[in-house]
């Protein structure tokens, strides 16, 4: 796991794709509850981290580039 601190805030809207929260936790994990706020705008979260997927179409090669 990277070295983070992660949010056990459960009930925040974005908590089902913020790394924060979804992250697995090691031995020696840093937590700590962050404060979000919902307004017009969506939901807001200074410490907010994105979730990313990286996905490749089936049979793709990978190729290694020559500097």
């Amino acid at each position: 796991m990277a070295d983070i601190t992660m949010c056990t805030q459960t009930l925040c809207p974005n908590a089902g794709h913020c790394y924060r929260a979804q992250a697995t936790p090691s031995i020696w994990q840093s937590m700590q509850t962050f404060d979000y706020t919902v307004s017009t705008r969506g939901v807001e979260c200074e410490h907010y981290l994105p979730m990313y997927r990286v996905t490749m179409e089936p049979n793709t090669r990978l190729t290694r580039r020559e500097p």
